[in-house]
């Protein structure tokens, strides 16, 4: 779920992508974010993901299929479940 995203018909995740991503690295950083849309496997090529500042509990093991994700910025984001791929 995202908070604060006008939809009008459309994805708020193709939304927030289109919009907050730059180069390799996607800023999500205070969108009101509680889950990570599996929309995101599509973009194998990010290096960077911010999360920080958003209420995101659980990580999904998905995150392994990024395979250039170098860098995984949850700070203040409440997450209290890590999936062991990324460990």
């Amino acid at each position: 779920m995202i908070k604060n995203i006008p939809s009008q018909g459309y994805d708020p995740w193709d939304i927030l992508i289109r919009e907050f991503l730059v180069g390799n690295v996607l800023d999500l950083r205070n969108k009101g974010l509680t889950e990570i849309s599996s929309k995101l496997w599509r973009y194998d090529h990010i290096v960077t993901i911010d999360l920080s500042q958003n209420n995101i509990p659980t990580l999904p093991e998905d995150l392994i299929l990024l395979k250039n994700l170098k860098n995984l910025r949850i700070q203040n984001a409440f997450v209290k479940k890590l999936p062991l791929t990324l460990l």
